[in-house]
């Protein structure tokens, strides 16, 4: 798929002569980009149990060449590594007239970031895969009322600490481009009622 004068974010552009103004940033629709790959789904079903794999494949590149002083290096980032070009979900599930169980582990590929301070410094840094487990048991009370409990990220998994020069002097230890975020472990009890 190809989208051209896609709409980014621009650098710091110096300003002259301006009381009090050092520079602007605008948006400006300046990179034509060219996105390929694949998806790919199983599923099977027997007796309450579903078993299903889905695994995709993506790559976007930036197809034509913008001015490095607009479109810079951070914002290249963005549209091509900054997200993981992979992704796969198993999910198992059971379930009866009452109780319904579900587990769901999502591997997601590389990840990069790419910082420009100016002068040159351009700080990379690149997250590895990362599995996260989800589970949940739900129990249908009544025909209208059913509760939940689960965990979203039931590991605790955090994503690679950041290097030194993208952690802001230590203060930010883990970036937010991993997909797996930053707060680990998620527990939740939640209840419906329909009518």
């Amino acid at each position: 798929m190809d989208i051209d004068d896609r709409i980014a974010l621009s650098q710091n552009i110096p300003v002259a002569n301006v009381a009090g103004v050092g520079a602007i940033r605008f948006f400006t629709n300046v990179a034509d980009t060219e996105t390929s790959g694949f998806d790919v789904v199983a599923a099977y079903r027997n007796e309450g149990w579903h078993f299903s794999a889905a695994y995709n494949d993506t790559e976007t590149d930036v197809v034509n060449n913008p001015d490095r002083a607009i479109f810079g290096i951070e914002e290249r980032n963005t549209y091509e590594t900054a997200a993981p070009e992979s992704k796969l979900i198993l999910t198992g599930s059971w379930s009866n007239d009452r109780i319904s169980a579900l587990v769901r582990a999502t591997q997601f590929g590389e990840t990069e970031r790419i910082f420009d301070f100016g002068g040159g410094f351009e700080p990379q840094q690149v997250y590895g895969e990362e599995w996260i487990i989800d589970a949940d048991v739900r129990y249908a009370i009544n025909d209208n009322w059913d509760i939940a409990v689960g965990a979203a990220n039931l590991l605790d998994e955090y994503p690679d600490e950041s290097i030194f020069d993208i952690s802001y002097f230590g203060n930010l230890p883990y970036d937010s481009i991993p997909p797996s975020g930053v707060n680990g472990r998620y527990l939740y009890m939640e209840t419906s009622f329909s009518y």
